[in-house]
């Protein structure tokens, strides 16, 4: 009796001293806006370097954080390269020699992280690539590769192959699995896949129902989480999440809001996607959603607020872009 009564008394202190876990919703933020050094406080999309250094896209200028003071810099109006195509918001690319590609609205402007300042001409660095042609469009995939779309197709930066694309759809995003898999998502929810080792086509699907092709076509957002690819499609104040497993190629959605969706993150195997109202988290092994709409100020008071993008930086601290307040973050759980 008196050992059960010891077992007890132990774990209830075990109890009391264990860290606890914290759900998503009681994550509690602090603001960081043009107050602390921000350029404006329409911060678009953010990402976490490999250094441990935030770069944080805000309206007209590419900010850098390095956990204690903001710099940002400035595009002229030459750092701009036209892209025709590109109908989208903001969407950041990496590649291997150190650049940082920002597309918006028709254009592309192009980094040099080495130096922090925007190269001379983005031309001079695709033609680098060996790109020569008029280009139409610029994609970035997961190997950190540059594509560009011309009138003859759609052409690597590492395989010099042209691939062959759909001329009465726009062509929005693009994904690379492993070395060989190339899939192209177009404006109307299908997907072509194509063989990289030889530049052929595989097969095609449809990420949802063609009836719903006009709902959601202006918009694309892609995640690749080992095997699985998520999509966020947006249509006129409305959107929709759906995802698919590489090799069944059966695709399922997620859900519908009738208001926009705008990015990705991912942390310990929860999938965050920013929103007009908050953000939404789906579990990837339950398949649980949940929504945070209001997010918990350090201060206690609750903000309704849209998200533009979100990440993580190396520490696991929570960074939440807004439309007109600045920046969020909330410190690792203990």
């Amino acid at each position: 009796m008196r050992k059960n009564i010891w077992l007890c008394l132990l774990l209830m202190g075990w109890m009391l001293i264990a860290p606890k876990a914290v759900s998503a919703a009681e994550n509690r933020f602090y603001v960081y806006n043009a107050s602390n050094g921000l350029s404006d406080n329409s911060a678009q999309t953010i990402t976490c370097t490999l250094t441990g250094r935030l770069i944080i896209t805000t309206s007209g200028q590419i900010n850098f954080f390095d956990g204690q003071k903001f710099n940002f810099i400035d595009p002229e109006i030459d750092d701009f390269f036209p892209l025709p195509k590109y109908n989208g918001h903001y969407h950041l690319y990496f590649d291997h020699y150190h650049h940082l590609w920002l597309k918006h609205r028709g254009t592309v402007t192009c980094l040099n992280l080495t130096t922090e300042r925007f190269v001379d001409s983005a031309k001079s660095v695709f033609a680098e690539f060996g790109f020569t042609d008029e280009i139409l469009d610029m994609f970035g995939d997961e190997r950190n590769e540059v594509w560009v779309l011309t009138a003859k197709g759609l052409t690597c930066s590492k395989e010099k192959i042209t691939i062959k694309v759909r001329g009465d759809l726009n062509l929005q995003d693009l994904s690379v699995s492993g070395e060989n898999t190339l899939m192209l998502f177009y404006e109307n929810g299908l997907v072509e896949v194509f063989d990289l080792s030889k530049g052929t086509k595989m097969r095609e699907f449809r990420m949802f129902d063609e009836e719903l092709a006009d709902d959601y076509s202006e918009t694309s957002v892609l995640h690749l989480s080992g095997n699985t690819i998520f999509q966020i499609k947006n249509g006129h104040n409305k959107s929709i999440l759906s995802r698919f497993d590489i090799g069944e190629w059966k695709s399922e959605v997620v859900m519908r809001q009738p208001y926009f969706m705008s990015n990705f993150a991912e942390k310990d195997s929860i999938l965050y996607v920013g929103c007009a109202y908050g953000y939404w988290t789906y579990d990837m092994v339950t398949h649980k959603l949940d929504h945070v709409e209001k997010l918990e100020m350090a201060t206690g008071e609750e903000l309704a607020t849209d998200i533009n993008a979100i990440t993580f930086d190396l520490q696991g601290g929570m960074w939440v872009c807004t439309e007109k307040r600045g920046l969020l973050y909330a410190r690792p759980a203990p």
